[in-house]
């Protein structure tokens, strides 16, 4: 059984999604008129025909290889990056990213000495903790921007920022990920809903 993101004209109506054998699976505060529901084939077509319903979206993902991209021959200090957009200008004028919530919308990011995760979510299981992060690609982009630079680790162009993790993939050993159209709206909801000024969304 699929499941469905069901986008209303109006109001969202639970009592109509479950009159067709649906389950809500997630009513969205921040977009009141978004639910995502399992339904059936014969469930579907009932809400098709439904005037109150404006779309019927299948919750699909794309599976993405985890491919490991090498530079032989070819070191560039973090310096240079930093020098290149002019980034210790703004830490001279006191732009450090104080006072600024950022959430990298991504694989997870683990726990590391050299990061300061203030909070997150998990956007499609929230059995499995945001902390988890098999390829590295989130825990990679939340160093960028938020490096404390601890010990020779990276140092981010924002140090100071208050950084939240969103975690909307599924990654397994299998080696691939594969993102969800409803944990990125999860997600997104989650952010409006915490006041997050900045949603770095860094997947494909």
């Amino acid at each position: 059984m699929k499941t469905y993101i069901l986008t209303f004209k109006g109001e969202s109506n639970n009592t109509l999604v479950e009159s067709v054998g649906g389950v809500v699976v997630n009513e969205l505060s921040s977009i009141p008129s978004l639910l995502v529901a399992k339904l059936d084939v014969e469930g579907k077509k009932q809400l098709e025909d439904n005037s109150s319903i404006l779309a019927i979206e299948e919750d699909s993902s794309e599976d993405f290889p985890d491919n490991i991209i090498s530079f032989p021959n070819k070191t560039v200090g973090e310096s240079y990056a930093l020098e290149q957009l002019g980034v210790r200008e703004f830490w001279r004028r006191g732009f450090t990213g104080q006072g600024i919530k950022v959430a990298v919308m991504d694989s997870g990011c683990i726990n590391h000495p050299n990061l300061n995760i203030s909070g997150g979510i998990n956007g499609y299981d929230d059995s499995v903790p945001y902390s988890s992060d098999f390829n590295g690609h989130g825990t990679h982009v939340t160093g960028i921007i938020a490096g404390k630079g601890i010990d020779g680790g990276t140092l981010g162009v924002a140090p100071n920022v208050e950084m939240y993790t969103i975690k909307v993939d599924n990654a397994t050993e299998s080696g691939n990920t594969s993102y969800y159209i409803s944990a990125q709206i999860a997600g997104m909801n989650w952010a409006i809903e915490n006041n997050i000024d900045i949603v770095n969304c860094s997947f494909g």
